[in-house]
Parts: structure tokens; C-alpha cells; sequence
């Protein structure tokens, strides 16, 4: 990949700014252009975006990578990045953590990690948490809905089609952004990936690590891990849940599900050791159907004493159904849908699916996510051969071959008529 950047403005631009001294609502808010920039990608195609600062009065300023759709009123994706540094926002705090941190590529950002959403014509948003630079879980929030705010003021973005993703730290951002989202700019779908949903139940989690494992060199690695995140947490909520004046009502699942009008979709693995699979499962099964799951499950429970810190293993199959679940909801009936997907990977899901259903667990979960891949508009773009093939096909064959029965296309919606999957 070359990278040829042209910095178009030096000059700092201010537009949508209004801080009158009159009123007092949170409707203040001002976008700062830091820098307008060019990209080279492959092939020649040159991406423009912009380095934003995003204010909101009473509120510390939010950073942003904007990457404009090329027409007016269309599709776009915020997308959480919590922890990766940035260092062009004039702030000591920037400027010194990235002495030692590797900072973020932006031309990378504008013309490789964003070309999925931008191939189908979306407008893409990077909100940089800045975990490093402290602050509370507040701020991370108040992060995504600066973004939201940005997306409800211009004028390239249609409002009723709007995405919010993240994982991990990200996904906590994803869905508590989406449910404190500005009236005019509420995702109409989301995905979090891992995310921790649950503050008060993590917070116990964190205080019960001690006795689920026997290694105290393990226990003192966690300890260590999870106190900037105790930190932030408590910074919020007042202190661990049952302390004098801690108040997590906001802050955990019921509360949550409350305010979150967004469909999300979370994807989650059963042996993750720092977000409980649980904690998932719980708002998945309290969301009254608001909440879909696609789940990485395994026959024997979560040894904490032979896994290491980690949100374990989850086959990159995950990338084809959150990207599919939102573009089915975001972009123009018209449009075409490109699925990438691992025909190796997507197989062995698939088997993998018919094996625990054989063993008796309920996998119908699935059944939703198979049938988003029929949509008439998926074109399933195979990365180990460059083919080309319907969403039909694939799941037509999948069935087929894994389930051995002799099914068509036309056979499809008959088959998935009572959200079951095939005997």
C-alpha cells in the first residue's frame, strides 16, 4: 500500500458551532475540522477525509475520523476504537502517550480498514475513545453520541440509516451510545462484539476472580488488567456495587435494555475470561427479541485455571454475519449486498452448528442470521478463490452437504418458516 497525503486545509475550520450563553440544553455542539487530507489507495482511488474534534458543551471534546460518502442522504457506520492512540489533537495527553504508543495510520484507516462500508457507499466514522488518556465510562459514552450528534447535523447522512459497531471496550460503546443516542440520529442497527453490557455484574465478576482460579500469578495478572477499568467504572457509578452511594441502575442491564431502541446483534464466545459469556446471554434473553445473538459455544465449561485472559476464540465467520446484519438494514433496497466470507471457516460453522443441535442445544438462534444471507441482494464473495455466488447458493449447498438432505433454493423459505432449523 503507498500512501500519498495532501494536507488541503491547514487552517482550523469551525462549522455547526453554537454555544450561546442563553440556552442550557446539551444541544450545543461544534465540529472543528483539524485537518482535511487526501489518501492513495490501491488502484489509484483517492480518499478524502477529515481529522475532527467534536464538542459538546460541558462535555471533553471527542476525536474523530471522517470519511464523507460521495453523495448526500446516504448509509453510514460509526465505529468505536477505544484504545488506539492519536496525535494530532493538540492535547499533552496525546502528545505524550505517543512518545511510546504506536499511533493510528489515518491514511490506513481512510483507505484500507474503512473500503468494506465504503465499496457499498457508506459514509464511515472512527470515534477514538482514547482509553490511555483516563476519564470515565461517561466519557466513552458521551464519545459515541458526540458522533451520533455529527451524523444528525450533516447533511450526507441519511439519519434513518445509520450503524453503530464495536467490540470489545467498543461494544460497551456501541450499545450504550445507541441507547443514549440523540432523538434524530438512533441506529437502525448495531453490533457489539464481546462487549461488556453489565457494569454492576462485571464489578462482582472482577471481586469473585480470586476464587475461580487456584494460580495467584494469574490472580495478581488480572488484579493488575482490570484496575484502570475498576477505575473507570467506579469513576461513574460512585464505587463497587453495595457501597455507600454507588448507584449502577444506569449502568447494568435492565437499564440498558430501558433506554436501547437499536436492533443489536452481540457475538460472543463461551470461554471469554475477561467479559463473561454471561453477561451476553442475559441481555440477549431480557432484550424481548431487541438483542440477537450469534454465539461460539463449547461443550465443557470455562477452566479458569488452563485459559488465559482473553475474549478466547471466535472463527473470523463473525465478520460475515455482523457486516451482513447491518447492511441489510442500512443500504438502499436497490443495492447490492458483497458478503465475504472463508468457505473453509463458514463450513466448519456450519458443522459446527448441526453438531451441538445434534447434542441437543438450542442453535434456532442462528436460523435468523441464515436467512439475512438469502436476501436477494447477497453476493457471497469467496476469499480463497475470488468466485462469486448467491447468498442462496451458499446456504443451499451448506445445508445440504452438513444437514444431508437435497433441498433447492425455492426450498429455502419453507424450510426456515418456523425459525427452526432442519432435523
Amino acid at each position: 500500500m503507498r500512501y500519498l497525503t495532501a494536507i488541503l486545509f491547514i487552517p482550523i475550520l469551525f462549522y455547526g458551532c453554537n454555544f450561546s450563553a442563553s440556552d442550557k440544553s446539551e444541544q450545543y455542539f461544534c465540529v472543528t475540522v483539524l485537518a482535511e487530507k487526501s489518501a492513495t489507495a490501491d488502484g489509484g482511488e483517492e480518499i478524502d477525509y477529515q481529522l475532527l474534534r467534536l464538542t459538546c458543551k460541558d462535555k471533553t471534546p471527542s476525536y474523530a475520523l471522517w470519511i464523507p460518502p460521495s453523495e448526500p442522504s446516504s448509509a453510514a457506520i460509526l465505529i468505536a476504537v477505544p484504545y488506539r492512540c492519536i496525535d494530532w489533537t493538540g492535547e499533552d495527553v496525546d502528545i505524550e502517550y505517543a512518545l511510546t504508543a504506536t499511533t493510528v495510520d489515518t491514511d490506513e484507516l481512510a483507505t484500507e480498514s474503512s473500503t468494506y462500508f465504503r465499496m457499498h457507499e457508506m459514509g464511515v466514522l472512527y470515534i477514538f475513545g482514547r482509553f490511555y488518556a483516563e476519564g470515565n465510562i461517561q466519557n466513552d459514552v458521551d464519545d459515541i453520541t458526540a458522533g451520533l450528534k455529527f451524523f444528525e447535523r450533516e447533511n450526507l447522512v441519511d439519519n434513518d440509516r445509520i450503524a453503530v459497531y464495536g467490540s470489545s471496550w467498543g461494544g460497551f460503546e456501541a450499545l450504550y451510545g445507541a441507547a443514549h443516542a440523540p432523538i434524530d440520529a438512533v441506529p437502525v442497527a448495531g453490533v457489539a462484539i464481546y462487549p461488556l453490557s453489565n457494569f454492576e455484574d462485571w464489578a462482582n465478576y472482577v471481586n469473585n476472580f480470586p476464587n475461580l482460579i487456584s494460580d495467584q500469578d494469574k490472580v495478581n495478572e488480572w488484579t493488575d488488567f482490570s484496575l484502570p477499568y475498576q477505575n473507570r467504572v467506579f469513576s461513574t457509578t460512585g464505587g463497587a456495587p453495595g457501597s455507600q452511594g454507588a448507584d449502577y441502575s444506569d449502568w447494568n442491564t435492565q437499564g440498558l435494555i430501558a433506554k436501547l431502541e437499536t436492533p443489536f446483534l452481540v457475538i460472543h464466545e463461551m470461554w471469554d475470561t475477561l467479559v463473561p459469556f454471561g453477561m451476553s446471554e442475559k441481555l440477549v434473553n431480557e432484550s424481548n427479541g431487541n438483542v440477537e445473538p450469534v454465539w461460539f459455544l463449547h461443550e465443557d465449561p470455562l477452566d479458569y485455571d488452563t485459559h488465559d485472559l482473553s475474549h478466547g476464540e471466535i472463527s473470523d465467520v463473525y465478520y460475515t454475519f455482523a457486516f451482513v446484519y447491518i447492511l441489510t438494514k442500512t443500504i438502499l433496497p436497490s443495492q447490492n449486498i458483497t458478503a465475504i466470507y472463508n468457505p473453509d471457516d463458514f463450513h466448519a460453522f456450519m458443522q459446527y452448528i448441526h453438531k451441538f443441535q445434534d447434542d441437543g442445544y438450542d442453535m434456532e438462534w442462528i436460523v435468523p442470521r441464515l436467512l439475512e444471507l438469502t436476501d436477494d441482494r447477497i453476493i457471497m464473495y469467496n476469499t480463497l478463490t475470488g468466485n462469486m455466488s448467491t447468498g442462496k447458493a451458499l446456504i443451499v449447498q451448506e445445508i445440504n452437504t452438513v444437514w444431508g438432505l437435497n433441498i433447492n433454493e425455492d426450498d429455502i423459505a419453507g424450510l426456515f418458516a418456523e425459525g427452526n432449523l432442519p432435523d
